[in-house]
């Protein structure tokens, strides 16, 4: 097989459609991540906690919180 120049437009636009659908669709199963604080006794590690339940809610994704201490 030879690739030419044409060829590899085609593939690159065809590769990039592809992914452009498969970013846009939504996944079955939602994502997990667990986000392990040294503590949540001061304001600094209550806004992380806060910024990072608030944006898990608006991606969609199951947040799990623990401390370390």
């Amino acid at each position: 097989m030879v690739i030419n120049q044409r060829s590899i437009r085609t593939i690159f636009k065809h590769s990039v459609l592809a992914a452009s659908l498969c970013a846009s669709l939504p996944s079955v199963a939602a994502e997990k991540i667990c986000a392990i604080y040294p503590h949540l006794k001061d304001s600094y590690w209550l806004s992380v906690n806060y910024g990072m339940v608030s944006e898990a809610e608006k991606q969609g994704v199951n947040l799990r919180v623990l401390e370390a201490g």
